[in-house]
């Protein structure tokens, strides 16, 4: 894969891209630390009991020092590691639908994609992926996303670890072609519409219009349920398209990004300018829509981006919170090429919410807890809470 191809792969997430050009210069490494370095690499070199070419060496050297100081995601990249990372377009082959996270040195699933193979097979948001096919994959990320890939129809064993449950546990999974994201629009109870989005792709809010529209032209309806469970995120210009939809449409704040660099602190506000890639996609949705009665329906593989918009909806008083603690992710990366053949991905800011609370592993608590997973069972609670505010 092309380097720079890679980099846009990534950088369609919660994932900006820096040129090393763009960097300040810094303070030189002090000379003692130097000569230390150069003395293990040697050591390393002339003493390890294997043999050691230095390009070896110098890999380990570079990737345990970003792993080291940024458990939470932070990697050094090779081409060869993009490539992992970010299958080529024209990929064919098959796939077992988990997002995942570099996590305190694991590999944990932020959730299973909806109807993915994964899903169907029982694995949940926060397991942690142990071995793969019986390799250990030891918090290596781009391991993981490289041997979940293969033959359509073929199968592959993934080791889990639950948190609360001792022994892990081994899931026989098929890899298939996994559906991208969902946008549905449909009747819980009469005069409740359900709008589920399970990720935040390039055309979601194109989608989301679209559904709406149409859905209000079969039968107007008196308020909304936006389900966000299972859904891990995506682009960040989505997120806050999804929120200021229901959001009053002039400087209301969606998002505050944090970091030390001046370029990581940012304000989103609920304006076109925001989420708008060229026309405003919400043009033409019926104003009626925007100031219904709205309850946002979560569980723990509510991640990133979609907690961005219930947490949004929250502080706004938009909306009430149905459902179960999400799943507490608010770390942005950024990766910085370091020539035409590595990078650097590390993170760089926090966002925030209106409120400006610490959400970062902790996640958000609904004001409806509903205890059980049970997907149905789930929906009605959020459907009673709705017509609370309907009556």
């Amino acid at each position: 894969m092309n380097l720079r191809h890679g980099l846009a792969a990534l950088a369609a997430t919660f994932c900006t891209v820096a040129l090393a050009q763009d960097q300040p210069a810094r303070e030189p490494m002090p000379r003692e630390d130097l000569q230390s370095l150069a003395a293990t690499y040697q050591l390393l070199r002339d003493a390890y009991v294997k043999p050691l070419s230095g390009e070896e060496i110098l890999q380990a050297a570079l990737r345990g020092m970003v792993r080291e100081i940024d458990p939470e995601g932070g990697q050094f990249l090779m081409k060869e590691d993009l490539a992992d990372l970010a299958p080529p377009a024209n990929y064919t082959g098959g796939a077992v639908g988990l997002e995942m996270i570099a996590r305190n040195g694991e590999v944990a699933v932020i959730s299973p994609i909806v109807d993915s193979p994964a899903e169907k097979a029982g694995i949940r948001p926060n397991d942690v992926l142990l071995a793969i096919d019986g390799t250990p994959i030891k918090g290596n990320l781009t391991l993981a996303f490289k041997m979940l890939r293969g033959p359509l129809g073929s199968s592959v064993a993934l080791t889990m670890r639950r948190p609360g449950v001792e022994a892990p546990h081994e899931f026989k999974v098929e890899r298939q072609n996994v559906q991208g994201a969902i946008v549905r629009v449909s009747t819980a109870a009469p005069g409740i519409a359900v709008l589920r989005i399970t990720a935040f792709k390039d055309n979601t809010l194109d989608q989301v219009a679209r559904e709406l529209e149409a859905q209000w032209r079969r039968q107007p309806f008196k308020g909304v349920v936006l389900d966000l469970r299972r859904n891990p995120g995506g682009r960040l210009d989505t997120a806050v398209g999804v929120a200021a939809l229901f959001l009053p449409a002039r400087r209301t704040v969606v998002v505050k990004t944090q970091g030390r660099r001046l370029e990581s602190n940012s304000v989103y506000l609920s304006d076109p300018p925001y989420y708008a890639r060229n026309t405003d996609p919400f043009a033409a949705v019926p104003p009626e829509i925007r100031t219904l009665p709205l309850v946002v329906l979560v569980d723990e593989g509510t991640a990133s981006g979609a907690e961005i918009v219930t947490a949004a909806l929250r502080d706004h008083r938009r909306a009430r919170i149905v459902g179960r603690k999400t799943f507490g992710r608010t770390s942005i990366q950024t990766v910085t090429p370091l020539g035409p053949e590595r990078a650097v991905r590390y993170t760089s800011a926090y966002w925030f919410p209106p409120s400006g609370e610490t959400l970062d592993k902790i996640g958000i608590t609904p004001d409806r807890l509903v205890e059980a997973v049970d997907f149905q069972r789930e929906l009605d609670e959020a459907v009673a809470e709705l017509r609370t505010k309907l009556q």
